[in-house]
């Protein structure tokens, strides 16, 4: 259905992988001095992935978004506990 919409809308293909963009997160939360929780939830959007940490707890939660074609990191923020 992503791909359907892209080409409706002229979005090009992702050039990021799902697996680097959770190294492109795992990075960027080293980085920021976060704790990386496994199970980790990757939802694929339009234009970018959404990763969330923690996916099963309340709480102790990083949320980020990785743009899909240059791999850079959006948005992200921490849910402390």
């Amino acid at each position: 259905m992503l791909g359907v919409m892209r080409k409706l809308l002229r979005i090009a293909p992702p050039l990021v992988t799902e697996e680097r963009a959770l190294e492109v997160a795992r990075r960027e939360c080293a980085e920021r001095g976060w704790e990386w929780r496994e199970p980790v939830r990757v939802t694929e959007g339009l234009r970018e992935y959404v990763i969330m940490t923690n996916a099963v707890a309340r709480g102790g939660n990083v949320w980020m978004a990785i743009d899909i074609h240059t791999g850079a990191v959006l948005r992200a923020s921490l849910a402390s506990r």
